[in-house]
């Protein structure tokens, strides 16, 4: 069947490359250019919103984070009175996004989650996922490619999760490409989270560096699940059940609608073991630490390879309890409490900006730890609910296995009913 499917998707194919010759032609015969997609790199760049609530500047000036403004090309990053300016310089090369730990500076379109997605629909439909920036490529995109003002944009949480659902994902970067770009911070900030996804990972990133290199094949199983699911539609059917390779199709969608879950659950379960929060600010995650979450929640060996920064408590120091209240409310993510005059710090939702040591320094230090140790508090409850998964797997394989068994004996019963009637007949036939 799939040999079959093979060769209509290919007289299809240079039928339609013959009916594109054709509408061409008859165009220019009219007078009329056809139309063809418009290269214009500026579709790709967005200039980045500000959160002044998230920003750890913006809650205290004399703060150590200065990432965005050590990673921004062009100087166009300002903070006065409480606010952040984004200047009209700026290059929209979206970088301050990606290096700012509290998300204060975002654009929606490049966040972590929506990159994930994007890259991940590509990888799930091409055989190979290639991702580059606007100056590398300098034309309209092949279905393989995907376009970014910089590739310096994807965090390491996002390589991580990335590589470990589709290996099929590359680089592509011409060599000498960055050195003359005016982007000059872009090299480092891509090369430093690309090495430390390869950390986490253990696994390398793949670099191309000619367009010649790349395999622009769309994976047949989509091309046969687009094929039957069209030539269904014509006769109104689902194409679902017109063949059972369309349904393969479908596992980049469920793995993005799994990721969700798995959001869900770890909020539900963090919710669990940590209670109720007693100070003003509420706990938040990040797009990043949600995203690295639910590839350990598949990968428990990825906690032991990360390494993170987390503030430990000096319990031995005497504080006013009002004025740590105000570090407490100042924390962006929601991570320090006070419970029962006593206070506390939960390193899942801590993403290392350092401000509760730059407001009380002989409180809080920053130490090194595995993220196994730092912030992924429920790996007993993960294994049970992945037993769980793995139990219900087993249970459906069974049932269809008992299924499969019952409709064979209702096969072998149709078969002998039916050969019972056609000696009837032939009996009958005789007489």
């Amino acid at each position: 069947m799939a040999d079959f499917l093979d060769d209509f998707i290919n007289i299809s194919k240079e039928f339609g490359a013959i009916k594109d010759e054709v509408s061409d032609m008859g165009a220019r015969l009219m007078g009329e250019e056809p139309e063809r997609l418009i290269w214009n790199p500026a579709d790709y760049k967005e200039y980045p919103k500000a959160n002044p609530a998230m920003c750890v500047r913006c809650k205290y000036e004399d703060a150590s984070c200065s990432k965005c403004l050590d990673v921004c090309p062009t100087d166009s990053i300002e903070f006065e009175d409480g606010g952040i300016e984004i200047l009209k310089d700026c290059r929209r090369c979206g970088l301050c996004t990606q290096v700012c730990p509290t998300n204060a500076l975002y654009i929606s379109k490049y966040s972590a989650d929506a990159l994930y997605k994007e890259i991940s629909k590509v990888a799930g439909t091409q055989n190979m996922a290639y991702v580059t920036c606007t100056r590398a490529l300098g034309h309209v995109p092949e279905p393989s490619q995907v376009v970014l003002p910089c590739v310096g944009l994807i965090s390491a949480e996002v390589w991580t999760s990335i590589k470990y659902d589709f290996p099929n994902v590359a680089i592509y970067l011409p060599i000498g490409i960055c050195d003359k770009c005016r982007t000059t911070t872009g090299e480092e900030v891509y090369g430093n989270e690309v090495m430390l996804s390869e950390e986490w990972t253990d696994q390398n990133m793949d670099l191309v560096i000619s367009e010649d290199e790349m395999d622009f094949g769309i994976r047949r199983d989509v091309e046969r699940r687009d094929f039957v699911k069209n030539a269904a539609k014509s006769v109104g059917l689902n194409a679902s059940k017109v063949n059972p390779i369309t349904a393969r199709l479908a596992r980049v969608y469920e793995k993005l609608e799994a990721h969700q879950v798995k959001f869900d659950e770890i909020n539900k379960s963090l919710d669990r073991l940590l209670g109720v929060k007693n100070s003003e600010k509420p706990r938040k995650l990040t797009p990043e630490r949600q995203l690295i979450l639910t590839t350990i929640k598949d990968h428990l060996e990825l906690a032991n390879r990360m390494q993170v920064e987390v503030p430990e408590i000096n319990n031995d120091h005497n504080w006013d309890e009002e004025e740590l209240k105000e570090v407490v409310n100042s924390c962006p993510t929601g991570a320090l409490d006070i419970k029962d005059g006593t206070l506390e710090i939960e390193p899942t939702y801590c993403v290392s900006c350092a401000l509760c040591v730059d407001l009380a320094p002989e409180i809080f230090r920053l130490e090194t730890k595995s993220a196994e140790d730092a912030f992924y508090r429920f790996t007993p409850e993960a294994q049970k609910e992945r037993e769980k998964e793995l139990k219900r797997i087993e249970e459906r394989k069974l049932e269809r296995k008992e299924h499969i068994a019952k409709a064979k004996k209702l096969a072998s019963k149709a078969a002998n009913i039916t050969e019972k009637i056609g000696d009837e007949f032939e009996k009958s036939d005789g007489k």
